[in-house]
C-alpha cells in the first residue's frame, strides 16, 4: 500500500463545513474523553464498549494511558475545544496493537481519517497488524476496516468478530506468533462454518473476507501478486459462493504455491461435504 505521509500533528482541517483539530492524546484529554463516551447513544456505547454504560473514569484514565505509552492515540477537537472522536492502539506485551476508534453522531465520516493516522504511526512504530474485537451489526466499523482490508481470527465466542488489519498493506499479516498448522479460509461472510472442528483438530484458523477483496480489486492472488497471509499459512479453504468463481481462486493458490493444500468448501455433485470430511480432507493432505 503506497499512502502519501500523513501531515505532522497537530493538523488542522475542514470536515463537511466545520473546523477540527487532530492532534496527539494527552494526560489532560481524561475529562474530555469522558465527556465524550457520555454523550454516546445508548447504541453506540454498546457498539464501542459491550455494554450500554459508559467507561468509568478510571478506565478512561487507564485507557489514556495505554494509548501514551507504549501504544499511541490521537483526539479530534471541535472549534469549541470539544473531542469528538479518539482513536488509538494499545501495544501492552508487544507485538501485534489492539486498536479502537470513537466518533460522536454528528461528527460521522472522522474514522477513516483517525485509522488512517494511526495505522500510519503503528507501520512507522513497527506493528504489523492491529486487531480489534468488533460486534457483528457494528457496520460502520466493518465498513471502514473493510476499506483498508482485514481478515477475521476464529474465537470460540461467535457474538463476537475478532478483526487484524495491516499496517502497511491491504492485506493484513497473520498474527505475530500464531502457530502452525495455520488454515487460511476465503470466504464471504464472517466465522466459517467449520472452524470449530477445524481448530478442534488443531488448526489455528483466519477468515479472509473474499468477497470484498475480490469486488474492490485489492485481492493480490488474483493479480498474480503475493499475499501475506497464503503466503503464511500451511492449508487454504475456498469456501465462497459458486458465482464468486472458488474454483478459479484455488487454481490460482495451486499454480502459485504447488505444495500448498487447497481445499473449496461449496455445494458439489454430491452435495455439500460435511465439516469433519472438510476438515478430515485438511488433515490428509497435510500428512502427505
Amino acid at each position: 500500500m503506497n499512502e502519501t505521509p500523513p501531515a505532522p500533528l497537530p493538523q488542522t482541517f475542514v470536515h463537511r463545513d466545520r473546523t477540527v483539530t487532530l492532534r496527539r492524546l494527552a494526560a489532560s484529554d481524561v475529562d474530555g474523553l469522558d465527556a465524550l463516551y457520555r454523550s454516546l447513544p445508548v447504541r453506540d456505547r454498546h457498539r464501542r464498549f459491550f455494554t450500554d454504560a459508559a467507561p468509568p473514569r478510571r478506565t478512561v484514565e487507564r485507557y489514556a494511558a495505554l494509548l501514551d505509552d507504549p501504544g499511541f492515540g490521537v483526539v479530534a477537537v471541535a472549534a469549541d475545544g470539544r473531542i469528538v472522536a479518539e482513536a488509538g492502539y494499545a501495544r501492552p506485551a508487544g507485538g501485534d496493537g489492539e486498536f479502537g476508534i470513537t466518533v460522536a453522531g454528528d461528527w460521522r465520516g472522522l474514522g477513516s481519517v483517525l485509522l488512517d493516522r494511526i495505522t500510519a504511526q503503528a507501520a512507522t512504530a513497527g506493528v504489523r497488524g492491529l486487531r480489534a474485537d468488533v460486534l457483528p451489526d457494528n457496520a460502520a466499523m466493518l465498513r471502514l476496516a473493510a476499506r483498508r482490508g482485514y481478515a477475521l481470527i476464529h474465537t470460540a465466542d461467535r457474538t463476537v468478530l475478532r478483526m487484524i488489519i495491516g499496517t502497511g498493506a491491504t492485506v493484513p499479516p497473520w498474527p505475530q506468533g500464531t502457530p502452525a498448522p495455520r488454515l487460511l479460509v476465503e470466504t464471504s461472510g464472517g466465522n466459517w462454518r467449520a472452524a470449530a472442528e477445524a481448530e478442534a483438530a488443531g488448526f489455528h484458523v483466519l477468515s479472509c473476507p473474499g468477497r470484498t477483496a475480490i469486488r474492490t480489486g485489492r485481492c493480490p492472488v488474483l493479480h498474480g501478486e503475493a499475499c501475506p497471509l497464503v503466503e503464511g499459512c500451511d492449508a487454504v479453504v475456498v469456501a465462497l459462493p459458486h458465482e464468486q468463481d472458488p474454483a478459479a481462486l484455488a487454481h490460482h493458490h495451486r499454480r502459485r504455491h504447488p505444495g500448498l493444500p487447497v481445499v473449496i468448501d461449496e455445494v458439489g455433485d454430491g452435495g455439500r461435504p460435511s465439516a469433519e470430511q472438510i476438515v478430515a480432507a485438511l488433515v490428509a493432505s497435510l500428512a502427505v
